[in-house]
C-alpha cells in the first residue's frame, strides 16, 4: 500500500483538467497523496508542493525541465497521460535520473492511425460538399469531385507506431506507400518503400505527417516543401501542430483549389477564432480530437495510473521515454527480490528520426 510520503503532484491545463479527473481520483482511491494545479505556475509558486513531489504527471506540452527538477529533490518519475512529451527535457531528466513515461498504448495507436485513414478517405470523397449538396436540396449545384484511394501513392513522415498502424490498414487497399524517416528503427514491410523527403513530397497523392514536434521537426513543412506538392494532393496531419507552416499553407490552398488538407493538431491551440485556417473552405479541422475514441481513453487512464504505480513500487513503467536510464534507475531503486519489466522501451519524439 502506498504511504504518506507518496506524494503525485498534477498539473493540468484548461484543455485537459477534465481528462486528469477520473486519474486523480483512481490514484486517490488507491492512497497516494495527489494535488492538482490547473497551471504549471501555479505548481511552481508552491514550494513545498516542490519538495515534496515523488511523482510529476503533467501535460506533455508544458515545459518541464531542469528549473523544475533543481526544486524538486524527491522527483524520481514524470508521467505524462498522453504520447506527445515535446516540452519535457528529457536530457536533463535523463541526467537527474528522473525516469519518464507516457500513454504511448495500443488502443491510442490505433486510434490514431484509423483516423489518420478517416481524414484521407474524408478528403478524397469530398464528404462536407456531399452534405452540403443535400441540405442544398438534392444534387443541385456544382458536381462533387470525388476521387478513390485506391491506385494512390501515399507517402508518410515519419515511421514511428502510428505511421507503421497507417501503413498496415492501407496494406490491401492496393495503394502504393513511400516513406521517409532518416533514421530508421525497425525493418519496413514488403509493401513499403523508403525514399527521400523532397521525393515524398513529389510523388505522393496523399501525405500523412507523423513526424513528433522537436527542434529537428518543427517546420519541416515549409513553403518550399509544400510546392513540391502535386496541385491536387491531400495533406493530413494527426501528429503535432508546428511540422507544417501554417501561414504557407494556407497561401498554397488559395494558389491551388485542388489542394486538400486536413488538421487535427495546430502550432496554438485551441485554434485561433481568428486564424486563417478557419477560412480556407476546403480544410478539415478538427479539435485535436479526431482520435479519442472510448477505447483509447480509458486505456490512457488505466495506464497512467500504472505508470505512477510501478515507479511507486520501483518497477520499470509501461512506457518509457528515456530507455538509457533504465540500467542506472533500477540499480537506484531496484530491490533483490524484484524483476523490472517494460512492455515499451523506445524513445518517444524519436519516431521521424
Amino acid at each position: 500500500m502506498p504511504s504518506d510520503e507518496q506524494n503525485v503532484v498534477a498539473v493540468t491545463t484548461p484543455l485537459t483538467a477534465t481528462f486528469f479527473e477520473p486519474i486523480r481520483n483512481e490514484l486517490q482511491s488507491l492512497g497516494y497523496q495527489v494535488r492538482s494545479y490547473d497551471s504549471l505556475t501555479t505548481f511552481l509558486n508552491d514550494s513545498s508542493a516542490l519538495t515534496q513531489v515523488d511523482v510529476l504527471f503533467a501535460v506533455g506540452a508544458l515545459p518541464i525541465g531542469r528549473e523544475i527538477f533543481s526544486r524538486a529533490p524527491r522527483l524520481r518519475g514524470l508521467v505524462s497521460p498522453f504520447t506527445g512529451i515535446e516540452a519535457f527535457d528529457l536530457v536533463a531528466a535523463t541526467e537527474r535520473g528522473i525516469i519518464v513515461a507516457n500513454g504511448q498504448t495500443r488502443e491510442n495507436v490505433e486510434s490514431v492511425a484509423e483516423a489518420t485513414v478517416l481524414l484521407m478517405l474524408e478528403a478524397l470523397y469530398d464528404l462536407a460538399a456531399a452534405r452540403a449538396e443535400l441540405r442544398k436540396g438534392w444534387r443541385v449545384g456544382e458536381p462533387l469531385h470525388s476521387r478513390m484511394l485506391k491506385g494512390r501513392t501515399v507517402g508518410l513522415i515519419g515511421f514511428g507506431q502510428i505511421a507503421q498502424a497507417v501503413a498496415e490498414r492501407l496494406a490491401t487497399w492496393q495503394v502504393n506507400i513511400i516513406v521517409s524517416a532518416p533514421r530508421l528503427h525497425v525493418v519496413l514491410p514488403s509493401h513499403v518503400r523508403r525514399v527521400e523527403l523532397n521525393e515524398l513530397l513529389s510523388s505522393s497523392d496523399l501525405v500523412s505527417i507523423h513526424a513528433p514536434l522537436n527542434e529537428e521537426t518543427r517546420g519541416l513543412i515549409g513553403r518550399d516543401q509544400l510546392l513540391r506538392l502535386k496541385p491536387d494532393a491531400v495533406l493530413v496531419v494527426t501528429s503535432r501542430g508546428g511540422v507544417v507552416d501554417e501561414e504557407a499553407l494556407c497561401r498554397l490552398a488559395e494558389e491551388r483549389p485542388a489542394f486538400r488538407f486536413a488538421l487535427d493538431v495546430f502550432a496554438k491551440e485551441p485554434l485561433p477564432l481568428d486564424s486563417p485556417l478557419r477560412r480556407v473552405p476546403s480544410a478539415i479541422l478538427t479539435p485535436h480530437c479526431i482520435a479519442h475514441t472510448q477505447e483509447s481513453l480509458a486505456s490512457l487512464v488505466s495506464t497512467a495510473v500504472e505508470n505512477i504505480r510501478r515507479i511507486f513500487a520501483d518497477e520499470l513503467p509501461l512506457h518509457i521515454c528515456n530507455p538509457q536510464l533504465i540500467p542506472a534507475w533500477t540499480a537506484r531503486w531496484s530491490r533483490e527480490d524484484r524483476s523490472f519489466r517494460s512492455t515499451n522501451t523506445s524513445p518517444v519524439g524519436t519516431e521521424y528520426l
